[in-house]
């Protein structure tokens, strides 16, 4: 649980929201029972409830972005502006006219590579699902991040 704290406190700017999230973790860890009366995913009994609490508490204040398998690339743009917004930094992807016709897991390779010329880096988080959870931070936490969680991988 302390590794899924230190990755809130890494992507989460708004001191309520990270307070919030972590008082949610701990109620959580204490007892997983919890977790079906906060979000609607139905884990199995090999995951880690307090994990999947994580990130879905991350997609619910607007910290990470969640897209179905099917989903185009004007919409995972558009959210990651959005947790760039978040994290009080300006990120404007250019040059990206060849991404629209993509499928997210060629997409999202291209948009790191854009935006890690501006110093930042998406990552995915596995949710063992067809869906792509996808976080946005400071390309110098990188290596921080994907040591905190084995299921978080830099695109």
């Amino acid at each position: 649980m302390e590794n899924y704290k230190e990755i809130i406190n890494i992507l989460v700017r708004d001191l309520d929201d990270k307070e919030t999230m972590v008082k949610k973790l701990s109620e959580v860890n204490a007892d997983p029972a919890l977790y079906e009366d906060f979000f609607f995913r139905t884990p199995d009994e090999h995951q880690d409830i307090t994990r999947l609490l994580m990130i879905d508490l991350l997609i619910e204040k607007g910290y990470a972005l969640e897209i179905d398998w099917k989903e185009n690339y004007a919409t995972a743009k558009e959210e990651i502006q959005e947790i760039a917004a978040k994290l009080g930094a300006s990120v404007v992807i250019e040059n990206d006219e060849d991404l629209y016709d993509l499928e997210p897991e060629f997409f999202f390779v291209k948009v790191n590579a854009i935006l890690e010329g501006k110093g930042y880096s998406i990552f995915d988080i596995d949710i063992n699902s067809d869906s792509y959870v996808t976080i946005l931070a400071d390309s110098d936490l990188a290596d921080t991040i994907t040591s905190l969680d084995s299921g978080i991988k830099k695109y």
